[in-house]
């Protein structure tokens, strides 16, 4: 009896909780929370569906989502020795209801991540750019108040933003370093001249709207050259790769890709060369989108050539963009040529890369972003 008689509560006290643990669980409810919210708006969607007026814009998006969310457009290779994966994803919250497992395991599995859009981190690390942006706002007459509007109508958005920070999140519990590279909506590229997709610019401070096509009809002459180069390429693709011997093609065939060059204007949008299997468009295509593509593939195999890591380069892009990506990954000459022919739109917003990492601060316990480094494209 004298064991017992010796037992000490002390010697059996619990552990502290492992601070890391803790992040984890506190992300995965907030996971569980987000899916929650999805299906509260599938279901007035479907309810809203069988109404007299029928579901509103932010319904119909979420019932879309919600159907196509059911197909990832996945796509990989290799570049500079380090394999890519691209998850070409409709990227609202809904998407997370169908194909959460197939985006974490890709997360999980990725060496490092590209997003399109990492919202979180605009927060923390896109203050001092907010703030010049309210400097420029009041240096032109405008009241804080617009400037704010501005602000929160561009840092923010309903649909785009959460889907991403949702990404942002799982990277954090993998421990995933994150990278942004996207011209249009990577960190602290929201410009106050602002690059549409359809080519505009809209200048907040001026209330102008340009354009910026105007500027780049000297990219029509080049897309001559361009065109001679899409139908070269072509044609090795269609040749051994194996093959050390030089390119032969006819004139006809040359002549041919010559016209695509010219006759496409290199001003095809990407939204026409995704319809099908439209390389040869694709490779003429002339639009914001496919500069982003341009813009993105080139800074990962800038970034591939002076870090390697333990799995695959992981790219998180709307649907839309993985063609483009893809090509561009797979075809550096094409890939260089066609973001020379961008210098007009890189004049608005410049492509620069930055990688940041979820650690521990100091030995404090706690976890937080850290900015790992930039680097131009």
């Amino acid at each position: 009896m004298e064991g017992f008689n010796s037992f000490s509560p002390s010697a059996h006290k619990e552990s502290p909780p492992d601070p890391w643990q803790q992040e984890v669980a506190a992300i995965d409810e907030e996971s569980r929370r987000f899916d929650e919210a999805s299906r509260a708006r599938i279901e007035h969607a479907k309810h809203a569906a069988g109404s007299l007026n029928g579901p509103a814009w932010r319904e119909k998006m979420a019932l879309a989502g919600f159907e196509e969310g059911a197909e990832i457009d996945e796509r990989s290779g290799v570049i500079n020795g380090q394999p890519f994966h691209i998850m070409g994803v409709s990227h609202i919250p809904e998407t997370f209801l169908l194909r959460r497992k197939e985006l974490e395991l890709a997360i999980a599995n990725a060496g490092v991540i590209v997003l399109e859009g990492a919202p979180e981190l605009a927060a923390l690390y896109g203050e001092p750019y907010k703030d010049e942006l309210r400097q420029k706002f009041k240096a032109e007459g405008k009241s804080a108040a617009e400037a704010e509007a501005w602000i929160k109508q561009n840092f923010e958005d309903p649909n785009f933003n959460p889907f991403f920070h949702e990404l942002e999140q799982l990277a954090k519990k993998h421990k995933k370093s994150v990278i942004t590279i996207d011209p249009h909506s990577g960190i602290g590229r929201t410009n106050y001249r602002t690059l549409r997709e359809d080519g505009t610019v809209d200048d907040a401070l001026t209330g102008r709207s340009d354009n910026v096509n105007v500027g780049v009809q000297g990219a029509w002459a080049a897309s001559v050259a361009l065109g001679g180069y899409v139908a070269l390429s072509h044609e090795r693709e269609k040749q051994s790769s194996s093959s050390d011997e030089p390119v032969q093609m006819s004139r006809r065939k040359f002549l041919t890709g010559l016209a695509a060059g010219v006759g496409a204007a290199a001003l095809t949008p990407t939204a026409i060369a995704n319809l099908g299997d439209a390389s040869m468009l694709e490779s003429v295509s002339y639009d914001v989108i496919d500069y982003r593509n341009t813009a993105v593939a080139r800074g990962i195999d800038a970034y591939t050539k002076k870090h390697k890591v333990d799995g695959p380069v992981t790219l998180f892009y709307g649907k839309n963009h993985a063609n483009g990506l893809e090509r561009y990954l797979k075809n550096p000459g094409l890939r260089d040529a066609k973001y020379e022919l961008y210098a007009p739109l890189r004049g608005v917003s410049e492509p620069r890369l930055e990688e940041y990492r979820f650690e521990e601060k100091d030995n404090t316990h706690t976890y937080a972003w850290q900015h790992v480094r930039t680097e131009s494209v």
